[in-house]
């Protein structure tokens, strides 16, 4: 019970810190939809996640490096949930 309280806690936090920093930079918006879009595509199929950090990665931005190693550990929490972990991997 105690470890759901957390995750609450953390879910929102997370949830206001996005929305405060949106009505500071409203242009982030389609940075942030596209984050979350990467993040449900990554809940069906992980791999794809790999994928897309290296994508993001590859473009050398400085806004997009960090989101892309953010994308690159989500991808690899939810490969190891489900089972899925490649040898050598150090993410």
């Amino acid at each position: 019970m105690a470890s759901d309280q957390a995750d609450d806690a953390a879910i929102t936090e997370a949830a206001s810190i996005i929305a405060a920093t949106l009505r500071r930079l409203p242009t982030l918006l389609p940075v942030v939809e596209a984050a979350c879009t990467a993040v449900a595509a990554i809940l069906k199929n992980p791999k794809l996640g790999d994928d897309i950090a290296i994508a993001l990665i590859g473009t050398r931005n400085p806004t997009l490096i960090p989101i892309g190693e953010g994308i690159a550990k989500i991808a690899a929490e939810v490969q190891v949930l489900n089972g899925e972990h490649e040898h050598g991997r150090t993410n």
